[in-house]
Order: structure tokens, then C-alpha cells, then sequence
């Protein structure tokens, strides 16, 4: 598979979506830069717009499809939709561009947007029907690590993951319901992220980490994270 330098730049092209929330986001890096990010619906009705928006984002930004040199997805957790037309598609781009696909957790893309100073790190995406998809991490080197399974639960079996990593200061990233961060208030300092959606910058830095230790895979290895069954 070829990673070939796009014309012009120093590093190869890096295409990168997540459409597993109910914001997506688009970006084009090179570098760990991003040249440019876009952020769309992803209801029912939108997601069938997203091989277009790839193609306007990539005429804009002014690179060809024989100019990409990695193409990156959100894996999911989170909606069954999201996370099936999101993957679908980045097997598409990949498979007709011949480059190597990074198959990102939305919740590692999160974890990747979270303020600094924190000692654990909280990443949660809602499930819906009193439900979160959650993972625990430790600030690292470039991105985060996770020191947790990927879970789907209510709010307090979450709080209890984040109990059974101790405290200190936790940073607390994505869809965070209020009772989350009721039943974390008492256990330290704590950290609630503004945004709780995932952000093109994040998920091109997590995936430039990934491709830099060599965690890349191709349209037939990634797969998804669903963790429960569709409804």
C-alpha cells in the first residue's frame, strides 16, 4: 500500500472522520497538522451526505485522492448508524486511494481532547436508555493510555471504574450526564469538558500517534465497537 508524500507537503496526507455521535466531524492533516476540519449532522437522513463532504473537503483543501496517504475512522462506540456508515465509507476511500486504513475509538479520540493536569481521564459517549459507553485513561506520551476495558453501563457502574483507578484529578471528556458527574464530585477534583463531542484535531492527532507506532490496519482488519446490540 502506498504512503506516498502528497504533492508539495513534507508528510503524507492524512483523511480522518467520526460520525459515531450526533455531531461528526471531518479533518485533513499532514504532519499532525490539520489543514482543515468540518463539523456535520449525523441524524438520521445526514450521514448519506458524507462521501460528498469528503470530496468537497478534499477540493478545498486543494489535494487529490492519489495524494492521501492514510485514511483514519472512528470505530465507535456509539450510534449503530454512525458507526456503520463511518466505517463503511473509510473502507471505500481507502480500498480506491490503495493506502493503509487507522481505525480509531471514538472514546480514544475523546480521551485525546482533554484538559491537561488531570491524573485519570474519563471518556464517555452516550448509549441512551440511562446508558454510557466508557473507558478509563492515563495521560501518556503523544495520547493517552487506557487502563480500562471499553464498558457500556449506567452512571455509576462508570463512577465505579473510575473509583477502582483512584481519584486525584479527573478530567471528565464527552457526553457526561449530570448524575456522572454528581456521583464523581466527591471523590476529588474534577474536570468537566465544554465540548462533548469529538473534534477533527483530535482524532488526527490521536491517528497520527497511532500510524507513527505502527497501528495501522486496511479495509479488511478494522472493525468496528459496537458493545451492545442495535435497536
Amino acid at each position: 500500500m502506498r504512503v506516498d508524500a502528497p504533492r508539495g507537503a513534507q508528510a503524507p496526507v492524512l483523511a480522518a472522520w467520526d460520525t459515531c455521535t450526533a455531531r461528526g466531524t471531518l479533518a485533513v492533516g499532514s504532519g499532525g497538522l490539520v489543514l482543515r476540519e468540518t463539523y456535520f449532522k449525523t441524524e438520521k437522513g445526514h450521514t448519506g451526505s458524507l462521501m460528498p463532504l469528503v470530496e468537497m473537503t478534499f477540493l478545498r483543501v486543494g489535494i487529490a485522492p492519489e495524494d492521501v496517504g492514510y485514511v483514519a475512522v472512528g470505530t465507535g462506540p456509539g450510534t449503530f448508524t454512525g458507526v456503520k456508515v463511518g466505517l463503511a465509507t473509510a473502507k471505500a476511500v481507502a480500498m480506491a486511494c490503495g493506502v493503509p486504513l487507522v481505525g480509531v475509538s471514538t472514546l480514544d479520540i475523546l480521551a485525546g481532547g482533554a484538559p491537561p493536569g488531570a491524573d485519570l481521564i474519563l471518556s464517555t459517549v452516550d448509549a441512551r436508555r440511562g446508558m454510557l459507553y466508557a473507558a478509563a485513561y492515563r495521560p501518556g506520551e503523544g495520547v493517552p493510555d487506557r487502563v480500562s476495558e471499553y464498558i457500556c453501563g449506567p452512571p455509576a457502574q462508570v463512577a465505579e471504574v473510575a473509583r477502582s483507578l483512584g481519584y486525584g484529578t479527573v478530567a471528565v471528556v464527552g457526553e457526561a450526564p449530570s448524575l456522572l458527574v454528581e456521583l464523581l464530585e466527591d471523590g476529588g477534583e474534577l474536570m468537566v469538558a465544554g465540548d462533548p463531542f469529538p473534534k477533527g484535531r483530535e482524532i488526527v492527532a490521536v491517528a497520527t500517534e497511532l500510524i507513527s507506532r505502527g497501528r495501522v490496519g486496511d479495509a479488511a482488519s478494522v472493525a468496528p465497537i459496537y458493545l451492545r446490540k442495535p435497536t
